[in-house]
């Protein structure tokens, strides 16, 4: 993230801000962050779940963060999901609420990032997870976030090579509930609706680049 900003989704530029808001979330900033040096990660390539790996870091250990995380249902790249949990509309209704109980509640029931029954959830899941780089981001240090939008259908396509995808093979079908704003044919502002949630944990959004 651009310690001056972050690129949302069209890519939105956010800065930390000064006071460390973060803190309020202690899911955000583990107990004790891993004191190291930069030399121990160079030549290193950490393999896994950003939500994991950003808790192995030290603090403000990053320059800078570039990132494109899946785009919210679009694709299921090749990943294990619960389909049979979360692509149930009247049990999703039934069974769980429309704000999250956080992303690692959602993973432990064999969701996938972008796969979340609301879009409300996959906001959350991403704030949250972008809460934990704060930590590791240096006071002028930047992240650049490029996310894409998606219309709303409570319906949708789903292929490994993208919801237009021309092949018929392996093709799912992504179910959501209606209500508030998830109504059919609607632009959802998912990158705006995250730079908020961004703004609301401390960021400071520099730029908005379409």
């Amino acid at each position: 993230m651009d310690a001056e900003g972050a690129n949302c989704g069209m890519t939105e530029q956010v800065r930390e801000h000064a006071t460390d808001v973060a803190a309020n979330r202690s899911v955000r900033r583990p107990d004790a962050p891993l004191q190291a040096d930069i030399s121990d990660f160079h030549g290193r390539v950490l393999l896994g779940d950003a939500f994991d790996l950003f808790d192995r870091l030290p603090e403000q250990l990053i320059d800078l963060i570039v990132t494109s995380p899946p785009y919210w249902g679009h694709r299921e790249y090749g990943l294990s999901h619960n389909w049979e949990t979360f692509n149930d509309i009247q049990a999703v209704k039934r069974s769980f609420r429309v704000q999250s109980d956080g992303y690692a509640s959602y993973r432990d029931r064999n969701g996938v990032l972008g796969l979340e029954p609301y879009p409300e959830w996959y906001v959350f899941h991403l704030a949250e997870i972008f809460g934990k780089a704060l930590r590791c981001l240096k006071k002028s240090g930047s992240m650049w976030i490029n996310v894409g939008d998606t219309y709303f259908a409570r319906w949708a396509s789903i292929r490994e090579n993208g919801r237009q995808g021309l092949a018929e093979e392996g093709r799912l079908r992504r179910k959501t509930p209606m209500g508030s704003f998830r109504q059919e044919k609607q632009l959802l502002l998912i990158p705006a609706r995250l730079a908020i949630a961004m703004q609301d944990d401390g960021w400071i959004l520099r730029n908005d680049l379409i």
